[in-house]
């Protein structure tokens, strides 16, 4: 027991030992524990990897996401330069074959066209081809983006032959480089853009012409329906040779009747010559309305009279001596000027009393009477010696103090000096008659045209010397408006609230595309003064936008543009018209080349000179009798000899001249039809045309003159021309003087009558069937 203990007891101790020394002895532990921790750290190493990869992943998708981004930004640019190019030409919606019916449709046709438009013009998408660059590595793919236009048909604003309207442009890029790729990325911009309007030619008038309508000799002559003509006018603005300017013009005791129409023109409604010495009267009357660029006489014993309303881009000017201009009805001057140029001042000015030299005769006999309202946009200048415009003076005529203008008198270089020094006293505005001051002689003038001379007999027996002896009280206040002064009816009307009543609801008889019949019902205030004469938000806001939609109304195949400073060339431009198989023209020439493309052969009614050949003149009457009877229904080849031509004197033809160097003639009896001729059209002795006429006369040639027809263009420095008439310095002033830019002239007595558009067509119907449809395709 004794030994067996004794081995227990060894070999506990031993094991003791053994755990002791198993205990306390550490080689051999570090790999676990670096193999541990080499475990976290891979594994957190992973996760660090995997979360950075995922990082620059979605940093690098990002950043590609933002170059499209940047692509379809750029895309949007480029877009928006480009369309700055090309859809404010005025060819834009010619070229692409839209016309205008209103305004909605117009604008909704130019979207679908910029959306469709194949032309390198506008740029509808960026292929992979030719995509936008975003990358400077050019390794890296390049992005496509596509274009798309719209507008939401909440915003639009007519501008005379303008619409202005927002354009939304939508532009949407995708781009794809190996893993990444980007698609939709969108950038959207709204602008505005002004686009031409096309809307074709319409014959709905008597008479319409480029160069000058011209009427002289004694007797009456007679247009019936509506006159456009463009007419005659200066190089440069502020000339003050206002009596070189054409347009409508009446010499030499012509008298012109426009009988149940209208007068629009571009360049002066005129009776007289500055160089007339004799008392022989002329006279314009129209019995509906005036649009010119101004409204003048000159010469001696001469006559305005409108029975119904006058517009105007500048004056109503009075030159003449014993002469009178009356409007019957409202006068608007629709023009706001610019400080720059007198000639678009819009004002009425009687500057015949200067010519008096301060006695009282012939020249102090004339006056300017308008019987309605009175709108004055502009304003009359003092000019420099130079010609350019000097400071404001009143808005209509010049107040006199005893036998000189006040404006002389009162010798300031600063509007609100010379408005303080005109009304610090009584001021005479004699030469100017306004409003209802009693009038009797012009209550039958809407039934009776021929009482005019009766008005102007009234007219004339109040005038005493430099006063008048009006039959009534003149008005305390003058209806209509003005920025500065009126002087008229021996006193002054300045422009405030105790002197000038804006009348509410103004009537405008002219139609005219895009007119409302209330044009200044949206600029109108009862209560408030100021928002009246705000430029921005008042009348002269309203009578702005009416002028743009004159001028395009008046400017039918042309239009003048005035530069942006005094000394700049005035633009004469040429409307653009539509091949029927695409592209553009001009509307004048669109007209001359659909009717030399008429087969005449199969048409009795057509009479056709072709651009050579005789340049004689040729009688028409003469020659219908000589050239075409009554064509039978069916001609039929026969051996026997052709009879003599029976002229039936009730046939209606289209009469058309190619040669501008060939003047047409009707100098006895009557021609029934339509006349379109690229050179002139001379009617006298009392003969007669039944239908209308298209002229365009002769057209300005900086070598000779006058040469070609005023509807072609020549070439100078490499650049297109028109030869539109134009007075250019001193060196053609003998050409207009002589009638070389007359496109239609009127001579002792003649007479045009316009039936009106169907009715006229209808004419051809009874000798030509189907002929009817072509005149409406064409005119």
């Amino acid at each position: 027991m004794i030994m067996v203990k004794q081995i227990m007891k060894t070999s506990k101790k031993k094991i003791l030992e053994l755990n002791n020394e198993y205990i306390t002895d550490n080689s051999g532990n570090s790999m676990p524990i670096i193999l541990l921790v080499f475990l976290v750290v891979m594994i957190i190493g992973s996760a660090v990897a995997y979360s950075t990869s995922q990082v620059f992943s979605i940093v690098r998708s990002e950043e590609h996401n933002q170059m499209t981004y940047l692509a379809a930004e750029s895309a949007l640019q480029r877009s928006m330069a480009n369309l700055d190019r090309y859809l404010p030409r005025e060819d834009f919606a010619t070229d692409r074959g839209i016309t205008y019916n209103d305004e909605e449709q117009f604008i909704d046709d130019l979207v679908r066209a910029l959306n469709s438009d194949s032309r390198s013009e506008i740029i509808n998408n960026f292929t992979s081809a030719d995509g936008v660059q975003v990358y400077s590595d050019s390794s890296m793919n390049t992005a496509d983006v596509s274009l798309s236009f719209s507008w939401d048909g909440s915003e639009r604003t007519r501008i005379g032959n303008k619409l202005r309207f927002p354009l939304e442009i939508t532009a949407t890029a995708k781009m794809e480089n190996g893993m990444f790729k980007s698609n939709g990325r969108k950038a959207v911009a709204v602008k505005e853009y002004e686009v031409w309007i096309y809307n074709p030619f319409e014959l709905n008038g008597a008479v319409y012409t480029l160069g000058d309508l011209v009427v002289n000799g004694g007797g009456t002559s007679t247009i019936t329906g509506d006159v456009y003509v463009f007419g005659t006018g200066f190089d440069k603005p502020n000339r003050m040779d206002q009596y070189h300017m054409g347009g409508i013009c009446a010499y030499d005791s012509a008298k012109l009747h426009i009988e149940d129409g209208s007068a629009f023109t571009r360049n002066l409604l005129r009776v007289g010559s500055f160089y007339e010495t004799g008392t022989d009267k002329c006279a314009i009357i129209v019995d509906n309305d005036v649009v010119a660029q101004s409204i003048q006489a000159f010469g001696i014993n001469n006559d305005i009279v409108i029975i119904r309303d006058a517009y105007t881009f500048d004056d109503i000017e009075m030159n003449g001596a014993d002469s009178y201009i009356a409007i019957n009805g409202n006068f608007f001057g629709m023009n706001p000027g610019d400080d720059n140029f007198h000639d678009t001042s819009s004002a009425v000015v009687n500057i015949s009393q200067m010519y008096a030299y301060g006695t009282v005769n012939e020249y102090t006999r004339s006056r300017i009477v308008i019987n309605g309202y009175t709108f004055i946009n502009g304003s009359t200048f003092k000019m420099n010696p130079d010609g350019t415009a000097n400071h404001k003076l009143e808005d209509v005529s010049l107040a006199w103090q005893g036998n000189q203008p006040v404006y002389i008198v009162e010798n300031k270089n600063d509007t609100m000096d010379y408005m303080t020094a005109l009304t610090s006293r009584d001021r005479n505005g004699f030469s100017v008659l306004l409003g209802d001051i009693g009038w009797s002689r012009n209550e039958r003038l809407n039934e009776d045209w021929a009482t005019w001379t009766e008005w102007i007999t009234e007219i004339k027996s109040v005038v005493a010397g430099m006063s008048n002896t009006l039959p009534s009280t003149p008005p305390a206040k003058i209806k209509g408006f003005c920025h500065n002064a009126m002087a008229a009816n021996n006193t002054l009307y300045p422009s405030n609230v105790d002197s000038l009543e804006i009348p509410g609801n103004v009537i405008c008889h002219a139609n005219v595309d895009g007119l409302d019949s209330q044009p200044l019902n949206d600029y109108y205030s009862d209560s408030d003064w100021w928002f009246n004469k705000s430029a921005v938000t008042g009348i002269p806001k309203g009578l702005e936008n009416m002028m743009y939609l004159f001028e395009s109304h008046v400017s039918v195949f042309a239009r003048k543009k005035y530069p942006n400073s005094f000394d700049g060339d005035i633009s004469y431009n040429f409307n653009s018209g539509m091949i029927p198989s695409g592209g553009s023209t001009t509307e004048f020439l669109r007209i001359r080349d659909a009717l030399d493309s008429i087969d005449t052969s199969l048409w009795s009614c057509i009479v056709k000179f072709p651009e050579g050949g005789n340049e004689e003149p040729v009688d028409l009457v003469q020659h219908l009798e000589d050239y075409y009877g009554v064509p039978s229904p069916t001609p039929t080849p026969s051996p026997e000899p052709s009879p003599e031509p029976d002229p039936d004197p009730e046939k209606f033809f289209l009469i058309i001249n190619l040669n501008p160097n060939r003047e047409l003639v009707i100098s006895r009896d009557k021609v029934n039809g339509i006349i379109f001729t690229m050179g002139k059209l001379t009617i006298k002795n009392g003969a007669t045309l039944n239908g209308a006429v298209i002229s365009a006369g002769r057209g300005y040639d900086p070598v000779s003159g006058v040469e070609g027809s005023a509807a072609d263009s020549y070439v100078l420095h490499g650049e297109r021309v028109t030869r539109l008439p134009r007075v250019v310095e001193d060196v053609n002033i003998h050409n207009f003087r002589n009638g070389d830019y007359a496109a239609l002239v009127i001579q002792n007595g003649g007479n045009i009558s316009f039936p009106g558009r169907d009715e006229l067509f209808d004419k051809f119907e009874l000798t030509a069937i189907g002929f009817k449809d072509i005149l409406k395709e064409i005119f």
